[in-house]
């Protein structure tokens, strides 16, 4: 069951060993020596074979996300923490950092401390989160914050499993009541400060969506406004604007960031909200004279 685990782990992204090797160190330091260095040793051979034999053939490069690395990329970050470390603490005493981390812990009440072996099986997703330019990554709102968090609770369960009786209900009560707290304080659910307010399906705007996705001749390239991809990514020939017209995230890095790509002078149609945001409609400003505006 654990091999098997951690094969299903390892399939899902390249970067799975920040999660894994850490994991087998901590099994062949408490648990299982020869399981544990298995599991490291998988973890390093995915992580080169997903990238050196899937994606560098694909893409050309191991890995898109080396820009995201501060200081001009792996190198100039490491010359940088022997040259002027006090530039590189800096940046990582950023406040959207210290506020990201804060919020990855603050709901466990540093339980998992008690459990830090443990709970290091997510140093190095943390430290990667917190080291990257990309301010996705050390957000709590996406995807990869989630990969830290069962190192964390499993920390927190061990490390209550640890006290005394008499203390174990008491810190379990807190938890729950500093868990609750914070959910309410930064999560995106229904009853937090910060909720998010998801549409319902017969929603105006999500009909309109459906019916022109719906109209958009088959087989025809299109820009389409970002919201509406994941709902036409079956078809060829689409781009989420800005893309073709102003390349963004696209490529294998940066170098063509805002660069206007050849594909652009194939699109046929373009799908944008009538009131788009500032970036957007610049984008359409520079384009709109190509196209039939039809609202």
């Amino acid at each position: 069951t654990y091999a098997i685990a951690v094969a299903l782990v390892l399939t899902v992204k390249e970067d799975a060993f920040l999660l894994v090797v850490p994991l087998g160190v901590w099994v062949a330091l408490r648990l299982d020596r020869r399981k544990g260095l298995w599991t490291m040793f998988a973890g390093f051979s995915a992580a080169i074979v997903t990238m050196y034999l899937i994606m560098r053939p694909l893409t050309g490069v191991p890995t898109r996300n080396g820009w995201r690395v501060p200081f001009g990329g792996v190198e100039g970050f490491l010359r940088e923490t022997v040259t002027a470390p006090w530039n590189v603490v800096q940046y990582f005493l950023d406040g959207d950092k210290v506020t990201y981390l804060f919020q990855m812990t603050a709901p466990y009440l540093g339980l998992f401390l008690l459990s830090a072996g443990l709970a290091a099986v997510s140093s190095g997703v943390l430290f990667v989160n917190v080291l990257s330019t990309y301010w996705y990554q050390y957000s709590i709102d996406y995807h990869y914050s989630i990969v830290a968090v069962p190192a964390l609770l499993f920390a927190s369960i061990h490390a209550i499993s640890r006290l005394s009786p008499s203390l174990r209900g008491r810190a379990v009560a807190a938890l729950v009541v500093v868990t609750c707290t914070t959910s309410v304080l930064w999560s995106s659910h229904n009853l937090s400060f910060e909720a998010r307010e998801v549409p319902p399906g017969d929603n105006p705007a999500v009909a309109a969506g459906h019916e022109i996705l719906d109209d958009l001749p088959a087989q025809v390239s299109a820009s389409l406004y970002d919201p509406l991809v994941p709902h036409a990514a079956h078809r060829s020939g689409l781009w989420f604007f800005p893309n073709p017209f102003r390349a963004h995230l696209y490529g294998v890095d940066q170098s063509l960031e805002g660069t206007r790509l050849p594909a652009a002078d194939t699109v046929e149609y373009v799908v944008l909200p009538k009131f788009s945001l500032p970036h957007m409609q610049a984008g359409w400003d520079d384009e709109k004279d190509a196209f039939e505006v039809i609202s």
